[in-house]
This record gives structure tokens, sequence and C-alpha cells, in this order.
């Protein structure tokens, strides 16, 4: 099943493409605690990985002039996080009787 580009709500079936992805990752995360060790004090520290790759087939719509997108290799991604949370709240749950 191909998707089409849309002109003003008008389908444009010469722009018909299937297209398909696959990607993998991997993370590693960490949670430190931190006073007065209520639920949204602590640091937490993750890194991820992430590597991917997409490819493009014409379909039976496909105009010959449309520019067909090569298959491309997304490369990695390496990312960090970082985050501090102090709660110095404390809240109490009443109930009625």
């Amino acid at each position: 099943m191909g998707r089409s580009e849309y002109v003003q709500g008008q389908r444009q079936r010469g722009t018909e493409l299937e297209w398909s992805y696959a990607f993998v990752g991997a993370g590693l995360g960490y949670r430190l605690p931190v006073h007065p060790f209520q639920q949204d004090s602590a640091v937490n520290i993750s890194l991820t990985y992430e590597t991917g790759y997409r490819w493009f087939k014409e379909t039976g719509h496909t105009s010959s002039q449309y520019g067909m997108p090569k298959d491309t290799y997304e490369g990695t991604h390496l990312s960090s996080s970082e985050r501090l949370g102090v709660d110095g709240h404390r809240a109490s749950v009443h109930r009625e009787r």
C-alpha cells in the first residue's frame, strides 16, 4: 500500500511510494535517590544508542518524473540525558467518614 502527497486536499497519485524502516537501539539508565527521598527526588542519568535504515519502493501509480528517494542509512545516534528533581512537598490523603 503506497502513500501519496496531498495538495489542497487532493491526492497526488504520481507521488505514491511505499517506504519502510527498521531501527534498533539500546540504552542504560541509573537512578540515585536524593534527600528528602520523595518520589521525584532523584538524579536520573541515561545513555542511549540507536541506528537504522529506511528504504523506498515505487508503486504502479508512481510517476516516472517523480524523484525517487534513495535508500538511506540513518547512521548512529548517541544521546544522553541527566535530570535532577527535588520534591520537598508532602502529600496528605484525607478520608471522609
